[in-house]
């Protein structure tokens, strides 16, 4: 996963900070990011996105 914010992308949708706000979190010590639209899913829904939380890839 990339670490630069220039290039970073949604972890859940592969959004690009250029499309929508994204916000940095970490993750067993990663820092990964989500867009404002998928942090419901992160929340609410995280089982959804767990393999993608636990490898820090969207595709």
């Amino acid at each position: 996963m990339n670490e630069n914010p220039a290039n970073s992308r949604c972890l859940n949708c592969d959004t690009s900070d250029s499309e929508m706000p994204l916000i940095s979190i970490r993750y067993s010590g990663r820092p990964l990011w989500v867009c404002s639209k998928c942090m419901p899913v992160l929340i609410h829904e995280t089982d959804q996105i767990k393999t993608k939380l636990e490898t820090g890839d969207a595709r």
